[in-house]
């Protein structure tokens, strides 16, 4: 039986999302500090921890202050993809 891959979308979406949760783990963040510094509900969070492409660039920007995302970090979570120089 052939095996199936998971079509570009999700590949992208759970690359940002694993992204976001290491960064979130390594600095001991919490979603609902998280939450409260971008000025959603936990809930919103959680949907856009999820689905990374809904992060607005603001919001994604907080984000990245509050982890310590590195450049190259916060291009992957963008373009759900590895970057390399």
């Amino acid at each position: 039986m052939p095996k199936i891959r998971p079509p570009e979308f999700l590949r992208r979406a759970a690359y940002s999302r694993s992204i976001v949760s290491q960064k979130m783990i390594e600095t001991m963040t919490t979603p609902l500090a998280a939450s409260k510094r971008l000025g959603i509900s936990c809930s919103g969070f959680y949907k856009k921890q999820k689905q990374p492409a809904l992060f607005r660039v603001g919001e994604l920007a907080s984000l990245a202050e509050l982890t310590g995302m590195t450049d190259e970090e916060i291009v992957g979570v963008v373009m759900g993809r590895r970057v390399t120089k």
